[in-house]
């Protein structure tokens, strides 16, 4: 390991634009100071890249990397500007091989003021395998910034930095649990607690129950809770006693108004945030349920740091559109009680976020980011998820090479075309 004191990799660097032909190729500037300034070729298809020299990494070491950009009057900053670190491994001057790039990844860029800080923590990577190759480690790394598809405007790129700093990571211990309820309300709710109690040994930080936990064969008006009641009173005891969120599934009745509800319940034993079903099936609104009308975006707190998380209820899962506005959103965890499949990993990529299920009668399930598959079972499982980690695939949207699948969703997403379904929120 370096001393992680050392100096900026990039002291000295030189720097070159490459645009994919000279007529896209916005104008490019050294400024004094170590600047660089790209201005815009009055075109639709404007695009260069500013590549750094290549910089010698160790395998498994972890890198800061910052980059600060102050864009002027350009089409969409999302769009319009991205900053990777690109890592290379030791065919790196081969030009026969393939693929040309070991693997390829997206800083997060944030505003600050006149400027947007893009910046992270990444980690050379080792044991990669490119196109059937035999496992390949990253030995070098290259900074490259890009001013993209605006016809107006320009960007001045400051303060480039890639450092050693140590690993972070961000423990999430995520459980879900499947209580099939009887037709007893009370001998439903005694047999859900005890199975909480059952997965509190596996010590979660939040605990995803199925939808309608204590509703049997669809009775919604019989098995309908008030807030106050005491099967809410009783779960939230649970969620107090082993100092953990729980995720509920339960058919609420709000003066008279029923809903498919998802209470978020606090470590504290608060509820403190209630999700009502969007999507409510025909069969559900003839039983007498009623929509809710805002997204399931809520923030929480896990091991002190901040987390947002994401509930959704089964036929809301049927629809893109709720999980593509919580990205929007920068949910990170999506939660999910059904009563429907366990497919839903294709939900986890279109959020960009994990996924825990609660499915009845199909099981329980977590998944990646990309959409595989963590952790699964018949009637629980749980899963330790560093939110700071990646789940790579080859051959995503930056090209040849492998790609954290997480940050290609965001990234690449063309936001400045889509709705903003977000505006509703609970």
């Amino acid at each position: 390991m370096r001393n992680p004191d050392f100096n900026n990799i990039l002291d000295d660097c030189a720097w070159r634009q490459i645009a994919p032909y000279p007529e896209a190729a916005p104008s490019f500037a050294p400024n004094a100071g170590g600047s660089f300034t790209q201005a815009s070729n009055g075109k639709r298809s404007c695009f260069g890249r500013i590549i750094s020299d290549k910089f010698p990494v160790e395998t498994g070491e972890t890198y800061f990397v910052s980059v600060t950009a102050y864009p002027h009057h350009i089409r969409d900053e999302h769009i319009n500007l991205h900053a990777l670190i690109n890592w290379h491994d030791n065919h790196w001057d081969d030009p026969s091989y393939w693929p040309p790039v070991t693997k390829r990844d997206y800083i997060k860029g944030v505003r600050a003021g006149d400027a947007i800080v893009f910046s992270g923590l990444f980690t050379a990577p080792g044991g990669l395998v490119l196109a059937g190759n035999p496992p390949v480690d990253a030995i070098y790394g290259e900074l490259e910034l890009c001013f993209k598809w605006s016809e107006t405007g320009s960007v001045t790129w400051k303060d480039a930095v890639v450092t050693v700093r140590p690993a972070e990571k961000r423990l999430v211990r995520a459980a879900s649990l499947l209580a099939i309820p009887t037709q007893s309300e009370a001998d439903s709710l005694h047999r859900l607690l005890g199975l909480i109690d059952e997965a509190a040994a596996e010590k979660p930080d939040i605990l995803c129950l199925n939808e309608t936990v204590l509703t049997y064969n669809m009775d919604f008006l019989e098995s309908a809770v008030t807030l106050d009641s005491g099967a809410v009173k009783a779960i939230c005891g649970k969620a107090a006693e082993h100092g953990m969120y729980i995720v509920a599934g339960l058919v609420t009745d709000e003066d008279g108004i029923l809903y498919n509800s998802a209470l978020l319940i606090g470590p504290g034993g608060e509820i403190e945030g209630h999700y009502r079903k969007m999507q409510i099936p025909l069969f559900e609104a003839e039983k007498g349920l009623t929509p809710g009308d805002g997204l399931g975006v809520f923030d929480i707190h896990v091991n002190g740091r901040g987390v947002r998380i994401g509930i959704m209820i089964c036929f809301d899962a049927e629809f893109p559109e709720i999980a593509a506005a919580m990205y929007r959103h920068g949910v990170e965890m999506i939660f999910i009680p059904t009563n429907g499949p366990v497919e839903l990993g294709r939900r986890a990529r279109d959020a960009g976020a994990y996924l825990v299920l609660s499915a009845r009668p199909g099981g329980t399930r977590i998944f990646a980011p990309s959409g595989r598959l963590l952790a699964e079972g018949k009637a629980s499982c749980a899963y330790e998820i560093d939110l700071n980690g990646q789940h790579t695939e080859e051959w995503t949207g930056p090209g040849p090479g492998h790609a954290d699948v997480k940050t290609v969703l965001k990234q690449e997403r063309r936001t400045d075309l889509y709705n903003d379904l977000e505006r509703r929120t609970v």
